[in-house]
């Protein structure tokens, strides 16, 4: 409805087949959708809006949020811009104690792979975990490493003439990957470097 809400502990439930965004046991808004816009910069104030979700836990994050009922569970979507999503999967992608650089590779790769994904289409184009996209948790100053590094390459991303490349980066996998005409097609004559 377009109101202001104080800085307060909400609670999002499902009542039937509506949302109901509640402070202690009042309904402040109800319907299908709920949709909360952060706050704009308030001298002395945050600027964050945090969750706490049965996965990540209390969680800080930036941009704007919306509630949905999907499949009979809350679907909660963070709209924000790329620069600030990328404030929240770098760290958690590669640890913020990572040197600079390779910080600042994994910020330029990240940045390529959601670009590929963001469409006009859907409700959503990136789901925070590492098995469908990216793992992202939303923001905490704390990692000013990956924040630094997200900084420092804003922007950039790897192309093939007119077109974003897919960059992709693993960390877990055992010492053993895929061998990449299995996967991208092509032929066997690829050539490994270690």
């Amino acid at each position: 409805s377009g109101q202001a809400l104080d800085r307060q502990l909400y609670t999002v439930r499902i009542d039937g087949s509506q949302l109901k965004l509640c402070l202690g046991d009042t309904t402040v808004a109800q319907g299908s959708t709920i949709y909360i816009t952060r706050h704009q910069g308030t001298p002395g104030r945050n600027n964050i809006i945090w969750l706490n979700n049965s996965v990540y836990g209390y969680r800080q994050y930036l941009g704007d949020m919306s509630f949905s009922i999907q499949n009979g569970a809350i679907q909660l979507v963070n709209r924000l811009p790329l620069e600030e999503y990328l404030y929240g999967v770098v760290p958690h992608e590669m640890s913020d104690s990572f040197p600079p650089e390779a910080l600042k590779s994994q910020a330029v790769a990240a940045r390529n792979y959601a670009a590929r994904k963001i469409s006009s289409s859907g409700t959503y184009d990136l789901t925070d975990l590492s098995s469908y996209d990216q793992v992202y948790k939303g923001y905490d100053a704390s990692e000013s490493n990956a924040i630094a590094a997200v900084n420092a390459t804003a922007g950039q991303v790897m192309m093939s003439g007119s077109t974003i490349i897919d960059a992709y980066y693993s960390a877990s996998n055992g010492g053993m990957t895929e061998l990449p005409y299995h996967r991208w097609g092509g032929g066997a004559n690829w050539t490994f470097y270690d």
